[in-house]
């Protein structure tokens, strides 16, 4: 089930309508046009963008936002090829004050799905390259994956929120589909080589590395839920018989969950 957004986050200096897999160049003209600036490093910046793109700066870099699909993108994929092929096939919903850096979150989502978006996290070199790449993170990233690639090939989590913020930390984290990773992972380590980060390669949920909900930093207040996914859906035959059954998520803009039932 992949998110809707129902209105666009802020963006003060109004957004380019880049949709449709547009030329670089067209996309700069448009934010050109409204005052702003975006796609203005090479011609090879946004080329085949198909988004909207606030006219802050955003998508520079030689191939920052080359082939990358998204919804919206606010302040963010700042640098050459950080957002290159995001989201392709596996569309974004949103990247906000994310992946500003080099190679931060190329490929990310590539024919995979992180459904709620990126915000305020990848911004490191390589932070969340190949993240959910073929494979998926059911809720988003918020405030995580901001060191060298911390969260570099990590998938088949439920979501990321304040996690892996040190080197590596999440480096190749793989099948925790039924748990956030909330608070965990954070710890400094002393290299960036094979082995150094902190949860790097675990296929089960780290408890031994997770905050209590208490010591963990505070977040936003919740503002008017803003974008959702489609209530759910039984299974085919007997609602109560096996099957699959999808998730109602409801967002705010800080990606605090206001609703979440099945």
């Amino acid at each position: 089930v992949i998110a809707a957004l129902s209105d666009p986050p802020p963006c003060s200096a109004g957004y380019a309508d880049c949709s449709g897999g547009i030329s670089s160049a067209d996309c700069k003209a448009k934010c050109v046009a409204i005052g702003g600036t975006c796609c203005d490093s090479t011609n090879r910046d946004c080329k085949r963008i198909d988004a909207r793109v606030c006219a802050d700066g955003s998508c520079s870099g030689d191939k920052a936002c080359e082939y990358t699909e998204a919804d919206y993108i606010v302040n963010s994929c700042k640098g050459a090829e950080s957002c290159s092929n995001a989201g392709f096939s596996g569309r974004l919903p949103l990247i906000i004050d994310s992946c500003n850096e080099k190679d931060a979150c190329y490929y990310a989502a590539f024919t995979g799905w992180i459904v709620g978006g990126i915000k305020s996290s990848c911004n490191a070199v390589g932070a969340c390259y190949r993240a959910a790449s073929a494979t998926s993170i059911a809720g988003c990233i918020k405030g995580s994956c901001n060191a060298k690639e911390a969260c570099y090939r990590a998938g088949s989590i439920a979501g990321l929120s304040l996690s892996c913020n040190s080197a590596r930390a999440c480096y190749e984290l793989d099948n925790i589909p039924n748990n956030e990773l909330e608070g965990c992972c954070n710890t400094k380590t002393t290299g960036e080589g094979v082995g150094s980060g902190i949860c790097e390669s675990l296929d089960s949920y780290p408890e031994d590395e997770c905050e209590a909900p208490s010591s963990m930093p505070s977040q936003s207040p919740t503002q008017s839920p803003r974008f959702e996914t489609p209530a759910p859906v039984p299974p085919a035959g007997d609602s109560d018989g096996p099957g699959t059954w999808s998730w109602l998520w409801v967002w705010d803009w800080d990606f605090n969950v206001v609703i979440n039932g099945n």
